[in-house]
């Protein structure tokens, strides 16, 4: 379980955890740290995109799961976390060349449309 993963990375005292999951499964692992009462001070990898302040929301499924685990307390438990995210830019050379993949649009176009949404 979750659980027992946190358990066994605060026994063995490792502080730098690369995450590789979606927010569904962070948010598990924070709220896993706040069941377990695992001390600040974790330094949380990640290899994934995610929405903007994500860990900020409940999510009433986890909190069927465990009532403590809110937005607000994920938040204490990922305060002072470093995240560093792709930005999703292309190069800016490449910023006005026509996409394959979206026709009609460049990165520049289609970050902005994203951008208002």
């Amino acid at each position: 379980s979750m659980k027992d993963m946190v358990f066994a990375l605060q026994a063995s005292k490792q502080r730098v955890v690369l995450v590789v999951g979606d927010e569904n499964f962070y948010r598990t692992l924070l709220c896993a740290t706040e069941v377990v009462g695992v001390f600040p001070g974790m330094t949380w990898l990640s290899m994934h995109s995610f929405r903007r302040a994500w860990w900020t929301q409940d999510d009433a499924d986890l909190m069927a799961l465990a009532s403590a685990c809110t937005g607000a307390a994920l938040t204490q438990v990922f305060q002072g976390a470093l995240n560093v995210a792709g930005l999703g830019l292309g190069l800016d050379s490449d910023r006005d060349k026509p996409l394959t993949c979206f026709p009609g649009h460049t990165s520049r176009t289609l970050y902005a449309l994203i951008e208002t949404h």
